[in-house]
């Protein structure tokens, strides 16, 4: 089937409308889907809201970005299930040490992904802690962030920082100075930027000697919490992990 013909069908419209969004083009208005697709106008403007009702999109203040959904069916993938496979060892060890909640998070492009959790008795019920949330307002997301390419970090400065509390930072100076913190202590600390009443402390996980593959995170009520005596526990975890994930495992996560 020729490309023509595959974007005359409605599935080939719809294919032609989610392959127009890229890493530098991550939020698309309707007049941009339309012309990056070479979908008509119209046709966008229908299938947009088909695909926003089944997650594939969303939408937020007239322009659109990809939805949860396809990352959702994307776990299905075998290698996303190897990550998950051999995280869970680790994080049930963390657990056990902690008594708190412990997360996996993997990056999609600006946004943090948490694939896999375990919930202290008395920590993060799984309806606080979002499965998606931005990159620069969880310590999982920053860990990831501090390690990724600059050209990351400005992409999100640029596409805006929406604050998720009134404690999340929004100021790009002061987040990459937290960057350069958490490339120098090796673990990010986040205290109630991403979910009042909680904070997390963080650290990337590495396949071979660079390739940032995830990030593990002890997640518990800010008011008993002390991050930094998690964090030789979690760095423990985080580096006995990356030593037992093969390289490739979800493709680096550094650019």
């Amino acid at each position: 089937m020729t490309a023509a013909t595959d974007g005359d069908s409605v599935l080939g419209k719809a294919r032609l409308i989610i392959e127009a969004f890229s890493g530098n083009r991550a939020e698309l208005g309707l007049n941009e889907l339309a012309r990056r697709s070479g979908v008509p106008k119209a046709s966008v403007h229908r299938l947009t809201r088909e695909l926003v009702s089944w997650g594939v999109l969303e939408r937020a203040e007239g322009r659109y970005r990809l939805g949860a959904r396809l990352y959702e069916l994307g776990q299905l993938v075998p290698r996303n299930n190897i990550l998950r496979e051999v995280a869970r060892p680790f994080m049930t060890d963390l657990f056990l040490t902690t008594r708190q909640s412990v997360y996996l998070g993997v990056r999609g492009d600006l946004e943090l992904f948490h694939v896999e959790r375990f919930l202290g008795e008395r920590g993060v019920s799984s309806a606080r802690v979002p499965s998606r949330s931005p990159l620069y307002s969880s310590a999982n997301g920053k860990a990831l962030l501090a390690h990724c390419d600059p050209d990351v970090c400005e992409r999100i400065i640029a596409t805006g920082m929406r604050p998720r509390t009134k404690f999340t930072v929004t100021d790009p100076d002061r987040l990459r100075a937290a960057l350069r913190t958490i490339r120098n202590t090796g673990y990010a600390v986040e205290r109630e930027e991403q979910t009042l009443g909680y904070a997390a402390v963080a650290a990337p996980v590495f396949a071979g000697d660079s390739e940032l593959i995830c990030a593990l995170s002890v997640v518990a009520p800010a008011d008993r919490f002390d991050p930094h005596r998690s964090a030789p526990a979690l760095l423990t975890a985080a580096r006995a992990l990356g030593r037992q994930l093969p390289q490739g495992t979800l493709g680096n996560q550094n650019a």
